[in-house]
């Protein structure tokens, strides 16, 4: 009698967990379970390679699940953050966005395949590529009030290299331009190492470009840099000063961070953050960072939030004014 009645309560048990397991009930396993996909939407060895391998190397050793990068290029990374925007809130598919896919992009291109703002979860800032203002050694100015002087003297003599259309250094130029209140003709080149070339060579006389390209060629004596663009003067070179010290308000950066899709759990994006936070701020790892031209930004996820819509707003506003068209 009493084995039966005991058959009888575990038989009763294993229905009530079949039942709660068909509701969905059951306890989900820990987050990550399989290996996570990481996508960068730029060819690789770029920053956002960078970025990815450090911040996939930090998730795995925390975590202790793989994560593979998926280098997925095109139209200036909406191909791949559109990857990401239409994959599931689960934690297994993240996204090295930057300023290009949540700030400029939505606002240059005639249309655009996912919404910047509503179709991500930001999740983590991570680093911000640090950018010059060069000149080729015969350009007579060694500070940025004396280009800008020589611009004015020179109205559209001078030209600026960039490394595309509606990229943050194309942009830098023009707020230099509107905020300073002179001309240069912009040259759109089709990445850093072309315009960086013709800025050695002599054919454009003015640059901004990635600190990273410039500074081999600084050291050369084959290029001057006048300035940061960041907000505050770096590390790397603390005596070089910022554009902002002599056209008060200017600022550009090149911010690059990570991101999954719209609905992400707040215990998944924490957990993602706390392990990239450990792994970029690690003194060996921020020093590798820096010595690359790459500042380390890492924020919380409501602050990087609230930063991207701030950015998304700002270099609208900009771009729409601008009237650039990308296609």
């Amino acid at each position: 009698m009493l084995m039966t009645r005991r058959r009888a309560l575990g038989m009763l048990g294993g229905s009530i967990a079949t039942a709660y397991a068909g509701t969905g009930l059951a306890q989900a396993p820990a987050y990550p379970s399989r290996p996570i996909k990481m996508v960068v939407p730029f060819p690789p060895g770029g920053p956002a390679d960078i970025i990815g391998r450090t911040a996939g190397q930090a998730i795995t050793q925390g975590l202790g699940q793989p994560v593979v990068l998926d280098n997925r290029a095109g139209a200036s990374g909406n191909i791949g953050s559109d990857l990401v925007a239409k994959s599931p809130a689960d934690g297994y598919t993240l996204l090295v966005g930057n300023i290009a896919t949540h700030a400029i992009n939505p606002h240059g291109y005639k249309t655009m395949p996912y919404d910047a703002q509503k179709d991500f979860t930001p999740i983590c800032a991570l680093i911000a590529p640090l950018m010059c203002l060069a000149v080729h050694p015969s350009v007579q100015a060694t500070t940025v009030a004396e280009l800008i002087a020589l611009a004015k003297r020179n109205p559209n003599s001078l030209s600026y290299a960039s490394s595309g259309l509606a990229t943050p250094h194309h942009l830098a130029g023009a707020q230099l331009c509107q905020m300073a209140g002179i001309d240069m003709v912009h040259i759109a080149y089709r990445g850093a190492t072309p315009a960086a070339t013709d800025l050695v060579g002599g054919q454009v006389p003015v640059g901004f470009i990635s600190l990273a390209t410039a500074l081999p060629f600084a050291k050369a004596g084959k290029m001057r840099i006048l300035a940061m663009v960041e907000r505050t003067r770096n590390r790397i070179l603390p005596d070089t000063p910022t554009v902002a010290e002599t056209v008060p308000g200017f600022e550009m950066s090149n911010w690059q961070g990570l991101f999954g899709p719209a609905g992400l759990s707040p215990a998944i994006v924490n957990a993602l953050h706390r392990e990239c936070a450990r792994g970029f701020n690690e003194p060996a790892t921020k020093a590798q960072m820096e010595n690359q031209g790459l500042g380390v930004i890492v924020d919380t996820p409501a602050h990087f939030a609230d930063f991207v819509r701030q950015e998304d707003r700002k270099w609208g506003a900009f771009v729409r004014g601008l009237k650039l068209t990308l296609e």
